[in-house]
């Protein structure tokens, strides 16, 4: 091989790694752009942490609003909704037509999508709640991020759900991360209310998945 074929291949090298680099930064540019409201909360959220706390209520007043059942049911004039406070969540209940992949896709363009072959939420059983993690492109919505900040739920956290003019509070017990395929999950328990918030893990692909499981307590 002489000089010349040597650096044409030198030559015919550097482009090659040049068209990577400058692919890899195309595509790293999308998934920032797609992906920036995701990144945000989650930066947010770390930001927030480590400033000064609000100031915390304990003692009787900090569980009366969840402990203390009333002599009259209460009606709560709210949508269907769940309510995360921690996470800064609050987003309305859409019940697919079907358990389709395409009508809970649907679903999520207008909030988080529950699970329309689980129990409703106050009933013995689980009720499975998705939402979106990051934008699907193909249908998108308002709540392409809602579930963006599911991993910050530690056990013990307060899940608010609104339905039919009911309130049920929850509280966080576990969390896993799992791949779509995997069973990890536990059976449903008949004797009890459940409730599993899941999405897609890590944030921006669907990879696997995340779920959070959490009682309920009144």
């Amino acid at each position: 091989m002489n000089l010349k074929e040597k650096t044409m291949i030198s030559i015919d090298r550097k482009e090659i790694a040049k068209f990577f680099v400058f692919f890899i930064s195309i595509f790293l540019v999308i998934f920032l752009v797609i992906n920036f409201a995701t990144f945000y909360k989650n930066i947010r959220y770390e930001v927030l942490e480590l400033l000064p706390a609000n100031i915390e209520i304990v003692g009787d007043a900090a569980t009366s609003d969840i402990y203390q059942k009333k002599d009259k049911p209460v009606i709560y004039n709210k949508p269907n909704s769940v309510v995360i406070s921690k996470i800064e969540v609050e987003a309305p209940i859409i019940i697919p037509k079907s358990s389709s992949q395409v009508d809970i896709l649907l679903a999520l363009k207008k909030g988080v999508a529950m699970n329309p072959d689980s129990v409703k939420p106050g009933k013995n059983g689980t009720t499975v709640i998705s939402g979106h993690s990051s934008p699907n492109l193909t249908y998108s919505g308002n709540y392409n991020t809602v579930f963006s900040l599911l991993n910050k739920l530690d056990s013990g956290d307060k899940i608010t759900i609104y339905f039919k003019k009911q309130r049920f509070i929850y509280l966080v017990e576990n969390k896993y991360i799992f791949y779509p395929d995997e069973a990890v999950l536990p059976p449903e328990d008949k004797t009890k209310s459940t409730l599993i918030l899941m999405s897609c893990w890590p944030v921006g692909t669907n990879w696997k998945r995340i779920a959070v499981e959490a009682k309920q307590i009144f």
